[in-house]
């Protein structure tokens, strides 16, 4: 069969494919105007960290119409060993809106990323009682002028945690497929100020990154 006559079905049917794809993802718009999926629920209290509400910028959650925002500080007690202040940001939603990309408004804010790489958490253990897997995350030295900070983030969609922003929304895409809007996504960053690279610094956040991934 000459290659120009299987041309027109084939067209017909990737046509076909893709409006039933666009059919079952949302636009912002429409998400915005669903009903939102619970917003993540973070206890104000986690072992030894104590926290308080920080209010979120209108133009932040303007900018994630879809999107529930909680924003912490949270104190460690000097009796753990590594006190320290870190600040928590969880965006959850149900679109990729939820699944932000630090480096945009990190850079936009004028932070830069001096370095990253993915790091092995343990959230849990059989003599814990909570036998979970470690999960991985991306943990990151950014500067702002004289300014340093340690961030790790990562995303999570139901059980699945990833490290990085195109594999996360991939993954939301396929749970939106063949799911609908059931899963909750989430992307999850902590940020310790004034901080470089140190063991301190890594069993500190280590510490909170675990009572946060076995919250639920």
């Amino acid at each position: 069969m000459p290659f120009g006559s299987t041309r027109l079905p084939v067209l017909i049917v990737l046509i076909g494919m893709a409006s039933i794809i666009a059919v079952r993802l949302p636009t912002i718009q429409s998400e915005a105007r669903a009903d939102k999926p619970p917003a993540a629920r973070l206890p104000l209290h986690l072992g030894q960290w104590e926290g308080v509400d920080v209010p979120v910028p209108e133009d932040v959650q303007r900018a994630l119409p879809s999107a529930h925002v909680l924003s912490r500080h949270y104190q460690c007690s000097p009796a753990s060993g590594y006190p320290g202040l870190a600040d928590v940001t969880i965006v959850s939603g149900s679109d990729a809106t939820a699944l932000h990309d630090p480096h945009d408004c990190l850079t936009g804010d004028g932070w830069r990323f001096l370095a990253e790489q993915s790091r092995s958490v343990a959230v849990g253990s059989p003599a814990s009682g909570y036998p979970a897997p470690p999960i991985q995350v991306r943990d990151v030295l950014i500067a702002r002028g004289p300014v340093r900070a340690r961030m790790w983030y990562w995303y999570a969609i139901g059980s699945d945690v990833y490290n990085r922003t195109l594999p996360a929304r991939l993954g939301l895409f396929r749970t939106r497929l063949t799911e609908g809007r059931g899963r909750r996504a989430e992307f999850v960053r902590l940020i310790a100020g004034g901080e470089t690279d140190s063991a301190r610094t890594t069993v500190m956040l280590a510490d909170l990154a675990r009572q946060i991934a076995i919250r639920n």
